[in-house]
């Protein structure tokens, strides 16, 4: 079974539902970076970094430079990271499993909402969108 997330530094992680647009974009990248509505204060947060997800299954990650709105929507953004449009996977979250933030915010997360989750960087992560709980929570 793959290591729960349990980051060892400070940072809000966007974790995103692609199991739509990983069929319709070219690649992951493109898949998770594109077409989110963003509040102009999530777009503040920093350090932030992105996660794919299809299924509660890792499948890509990224660090957000910063957001940009999308050519198609006025209200919609996708994010652009370091050595674009061909960045690298953000190492230090790959490959890990979602599965306990994930069910902090099932209900939100079924409708195929983005969560974005704070970690304090010593095994504690809380829900920052998508629950109204905003307790801490043990990463393992």
């Amino acid at each position: 079974m793959e290591e729960l997330v349990n980051p060892q530094e400070a940072m809000f992680v966007f974790v995103l539902p692609i199991h739509i647009s990983i069929n319709e974009r070219p690649n992951h990248y493109e898949a998770t970076r594109f077409g989110w509505e963003v509040s102009e204060n999530n777009r503040m947060l920093s350090p932030v970094y992105a996660v794919g997800i299809v299924n509660e299954i890792f499948q890509t990650s990224y660090e957000i430079l910063n957001w940009q709105i999308t050519a198609t929507d006025r209200n919609v953004w996708e994010f652009i990271s370091p050595n674009h449009p061909n960045p690298e996977i953000f190492e230090p979250l790959q490959n890990l499993n979602w599965r306990n933030i994930i069910m902090q915010a099932e209900a939100h997360w079924k409708f195929g909402n983005y969560l974005i989750v704070e970690f304090d960087g010593n095994g504690r992560f809380r829900i920052v969108r998508g629950s109204r709980n905003r307790d801490w929570n043990n990463c393992i």
